[in-house]
This record gives structure tokens, sequence and C-alpha cells, in this order.
């Protein structure tokens, strides 16, 4: 009981003092350092209290441990105090933000984050190193602990001219390797409810494409971004057999690639996980409109998040918080009148370097079954290549669908 009364008092202060917790990740080269410096401060210039966590890895190699060196139980153990590390240089952060007196809000920036190392282990070994800090739950570490995930792609993956070693004494990957570390991470990551991936993009400056970060971060945290990137929307008549296919050999929905449909290479989808969302709408607060959501996977427990948009605001203007389960029940209470919680069923998955996902509306019709939506991040005049062998889509309805 203790534990979870310091939970909700922690999860109140931080929705009163608007702290954010985002992840930048991405395979080696990607351009993280460069981002942070960039993000860190574009925001502090927009009066955000911006802290930086930094990667935890670098910090203890740069120190002197050599993993050449290491035996198999140092290596375990050295992870298991990367990971302990990480954590609790995030963790001193956000006390700092929710002691805090001032009324300007806070961002913390964490150079990866605690999923990151499932990409250079075993799911078994991953798991021991989680229940070794008394973790039993990946969802305490990937859903409920950051507001979002922005992961930057390797420059060995569209960039492989821009790819370089000698900037980070802790990197040693071959492009290769970069490659397939950094399919690794975004598998760690996918299902995160805030998920974005930043690509590289042919005759693009660097900078373009940190800026595109900043955007998808100006639009989690509901400020006014500089950049054309939206939520792109497109309505969907119907899946095909492909899709079914690789639905019906994913049915664990672990993330997983997807290596049994018909033509791998041609489909390019990585990985597909199945969402449950539940959605609850509530008397409009003062001068906001507010609903809950209820996200889950299979075999795995739900996180709560409490969104509220103010009067007259586009769904761009959101914001949505982390709740915990005890404030989750007490709004319920205030369920609108005359409405009944709305089950949506969402596919997340990553095509041609996006990450995109599908969205079933059991309660809304077309043609006599369910609405199917697809969205993904992307600028607003960008030509898409999208997934038209997995489903049939009918035209994009950006900016017409609330």
């Amino acid at each position: 009981m203790a534990d979870t009364a310091t939970s909700d008092a922690k999860a109140e202060q931080t929705q009163r003092r608007r702290i954010f917790r985002i992840v930048l990740t991405g395979g080696p080269c990607a351009g993280k350092t460069t981002a942070l410096s960039m993000i860190s401060d574009h925001f502090s210039q927009r009066g955000w209290n911006v802290f930086r966590s930094p990667e935890a890895n670098t910090v203890l190699v740069t120190g002197g441990v050599s993993w050449a060196s290491l035996n198999p139980e140092q290596i375990f153990s050295f992870q298991v105090n990367v990971l302990r590390t990480m954590m609790q240089m995030e963790d001193t952060f956000m006390d700092v933000a929710r002691l805090s007196t001032t009324d300007a809000p806070f961002l913390i920036l964490c150079d990866r984050g605690v999923m990151d190392p499932a990409a250079y282990n075993s799911k078994e070994d991953f798991i021991r190193m989680l229940d070794a800090l008394g973790i039993d739950s990946v969802t305490k570490v990937k859903d409920e602990r950051y507001d979002m995930v922005v992961h930057l792609v390797t420059a060995a993956e569209g960039a492989e001219a821009h790819y370089r070693l000698d900037n980070n004494a802790a990197r040693t990957e071959s492009l290769d390797m970069a490659r397939e570390v950094d399919f690794k991470l975004q598998r760690a990551w996918l299902g995160h409810p805030y998920f974005t991936i930043i690509n590289n993009r042919e005759q693009e400056p660097f900078k373009g494409k940190i800026w595109r970060a900043v955007n998808a971060i100006s639009n989690r945290l509901g400020e006014e971004a500089g950049t054309s990137v939206v939520k792109r929307r497109f309505l969907v008549s119907s899946t095909t057999p492909c899709w079914q296919c690789i639905v019906d050999t994913k049915q664990d929905m672990t993330g997983t690639r997807a290596d049994n449909c018909v033509d791998k290479a041609s489909h390019k989808v990585d990985f597909l996980i199945k969402i449950s969302s539940k959605y609850t709408y509530l008397i409009d607060a003062e001068s906001d409109l507010q609903r809950l959501r209820k996200q889950g996977r299979s075999g795995l427990p739900p996180i709560y998040t409490h969104v509220t948009r103010p009067f007259g605001a586009s769904r761009a203007d959101e914001v949505a918080r982390l709740v915990t389960k005890r404030q989750y029940k007490a709004l319920c209470s205030m369920i609108m009148p005359g409405t009944r919680p709305v089950v949506v069923t969402k596919w997340s998955f990553v095509y041609a370097g996006l990450h995109y996902l599908l969205l079933e509306h059991p309660t809304r019709y077309k043609a006599g079954k369910p609405l199917l939506i697809l969205e993904t991040y992307e600028d607003r005049d960008r030509e898409l290549e999208l997934p038209t062998h997995l489903i049939n889509v009918e035209k994009e309805v950006t900016g017409d669908l609330e």
C-alpha cells in the first residue's frame, strides 16, 4: 500500500508540474549526441527546463572498462549496473523536477532508455537483468516509464557515407552490425504508445533529420511545431490476404520479424504487435475536453493515460499524461453521461522505415464494416510508400477525422 501511495503521489506531482521524460535511441552513428544538444537548446529557448540524462554505457566504458576483458559473469553484472546507473540518473532528474518550485515545465531527455540493452541480449538474459533489479514487468520500464520514444535510424541505413567509428570510443560496429542493432532497437521499443522513427532521407541535410525529431517532440508536448510533420491519416477500405498471412504467422504478437509471408523482402514489414485501447470519454473539465485510455498487449499489464485538449483546439494540441491504476479508476467516475467506453484494436508495425498504426474502430462503420484508419507521422506534402500490398487505401483523410 505504501508503494502504491508513493507512486500515486509522484504521478500527481508529475502531472501538476508538467514533466516529460523522453528517450532518444537508435542504432550506432544515428546522430543522437547532436540531436540531444539541438533539442535541448530548442526547448530551453522556449521556456522549458531541460535536463539531459547521459548514456550510462558510454559513461562507464569510457571510465576504463573493456568489454573484451570481461568474463561472462562480469559482463552480466556490468550490464545490470548499466541499467541501474541509467535508471538512477533518470530518477534523479525526475526528483529534482518534481520538487521544483518554479512554474516552468520540465523536459528530461534520456540518451537511450532501459529497453536498449534488449537489443544486445537474448530475451531471457534481459529478463534476468530486470529480475536482478527487482523489476517484474517490461511494461514498467517501457510503456510506463517514458512519455515518448524517438528512434533515430543509424547512418548505416540510408546514409552510409556518413557512418563513422572515430567519434565515439564505445562504438565498434560495422555497417551490417549497425543495421542489425538498429533493427533490434526498433523491435525492443515497438508498442510504446508514443514511438516515432526518424529515418534518413536522400539529399536531406543532417539538420533536417533533427528538426523532424524536434517537431515530433513538440507534437507530444503540445507545443507549436515549426515544421510540416503531422499525423497523416488514410482511410482503408479493407486488408488483403497478405495482411492476414502476416497476422496468422504472428499470433504471439511479440514483435519478431514476419518471416513466413509470401515474399518477406518485398513486404518490408519488420514487426507486428497487436494493441487493445479502451477509451472512456469524461465530463469536460473547466477549459479542456478529456478522455482516458487503457492500453494493453497480450500477457502484459495495461498502461493508463489521461488525455486533455483545450476547447476549440485540434487533436494536434492534445496532451497525454500517464496515470496510475488508482487515478484511472477515480477518473472513470467522471464518465460523460450517455456514453460508453470504446475499444479500438491497433496493429503497430514498421514498414519501409516508418512506424505505422492500423486502427480498427468496431463502433464506427463504413459500408457495414468496422472503420479502418492507417496512421503515421510524416511531412504533410511528402509522398509516402504505403503498404498497399497489405491494405487497400481509399484516400488520405488527414485533418478530416476527429
